[in-house]
């Protein structure tokens, strides 16, 4: 997942420059889908955004240190984000697949239904 993650925010169309270096409190957020995401214990449902998700958090922020370790993204620094905002520590959640009344995610953008995938963008 974390390396899923690290592929899609530096294609060129996710734009990270600009999400490394905006005044605006944007961080990448990550959705899994798949398999591999239930079978480490990804969260999807109540609380996905609070603490006690393992998974959920050491992704986020693993993805996020990369991005300031590697990617230069220190706050004050390359990260000009006034205030920040708490989701810049992790902002990763799973899909509730079996829950939703609507068909997977990556299944509408043409992933097979046991494929496991991260879709990224940039949230405030």
């Amino acid at each position: 997942m974390i390396a899923a993650a690290l592929r899609a925010i530096a294609r060129p169309e996710f734009l990270l420059w600009t999400v490394q270096t905006t005044t605006n409190p944007v961080t990448p957020m990550l959705v899994c889908n798949g398999p591999r995401a239930r079978e480490i214990g990804v969260n999807a449902k109540y609380g996905a955004f609070g603490p006690g998700w393992r998974a959920n958090l050491a992704i986020g922020r693993c993805l996020r240190l990369l991005m300031t370790n590697v990617g230069g993204g220190v706050p004050g620094g390359l990260d000009r984000a006034t205030h920040g905002q708490a989701g810049k520590l992790f902002f990763c959640v799973a899909e509730d697949e079996e829950g939703s009344p609507w068909g997977a995610y990556h299944v509408a953008r043409g992933f097979d239904p046991d494929a496991n995938t991260v879709t990224v963008f940039a949230a405030g």
